[in-house]
């Protein structure tokens, strides 16, 4: 059976992460896109750069996809943007259209094209990046949040939809990540408890191995336990 997989922000802080473990999975042919890219040297990867994310640059990325009736579809997203630290009354109108530009509308271009490919298909999952601040209302993050928060509904209308033709959708809400920026200010014990985007692609490809009875879920990870703790 052939499997198909599609990364968007592939070389990002955690699609760099992600994407290390499902190259390295059963996936028949692989396309990346990101603005910045790195070359792979690997015969059934495709990596192709983008200028900027917006609907001309993503209906030019699926047109390098072929459609192929025997074959499932999947598809990660870690595309998205943050910004916080400001009250409602201090935050700018061109703050919110950004967080919708890149949380919001991005994402619902890739999810409505990708659907037109698995209408086609076998099936197939996605799978997008949503954050723990769409799922609690946090002070001074109104404009990050919200915009999570509707792409969790979007995710969700879509698993619904996405039953009449076999497609599974659901979303990753991660906190602290493991990442070379972030390490420049965690504790010793916080880097511990960081996760770690190559452990967060296992989960990414088990919601794509499940793909036929997994769907509709905002998944919360929290905290990463600390495994090289001695327990007394």
């Amino acid at each position: 059976m052939k499997k198909i997989l599609i990364i968007f922000g592939a070389f990002g802080a955690l699609g760099r992460g992600v994407s290390k473990t499902l190259l390295s999975r059963d996936f028949t042919k692989c396309y990346l896109f990101d603005m910045n890219v790195d070359s792979l040297n690997q015969e059934n990867v495709l990596v192709y750069p983008t200028d900027k994310i917006d609907e001309n640059s993503i209906t030019n990325a699926f047109a390098k996809i072929p459609v192929e009736k025997d074959a499932h579809y999947f598809l990660f997203s870690s595309i998205g943007g943050y910004t916080g630290g400001k009250e409602i009354d201090a935050t700018e109108l061109s703050d919110l259209e950004e967080m919708l530009d890149k949380n919001l509308r991005t994402n619902f271009l890739i999810l409505k094209k990708f659907i037109k490919i698995v209408k086609q298909s076998l099936g197939g999952g996605i799978c997008f990046t949503s954050a723990l601040t769409g799922l609690t209302p946090t002070k001074e993050h109104s404009v990050y949040g919200l915009t999570k928060s509707s792409l969790n509904y979007l995710i969700q209308t879509a698993a619904l939809e996405g039953r009449e033709f076999n497609l599974s959708v659901n979303g990753i809400a991660p906190s602290v990540l493991d990442t070379p920026a972030n390490r420049t200010w965690m504790s010793e014990q916080e880097l511990k408890n960081a996760l770690k985007p190559e452990e967060i692609g296992d989960l990414v490809y088990d919601l794509f191995k499940n793909f036929f009875f997994i769907s509709g879920n905002i998944i919360t990870l929290l905290y990463r336990f600390d495994d090289n703790k001695n327990n007394k």
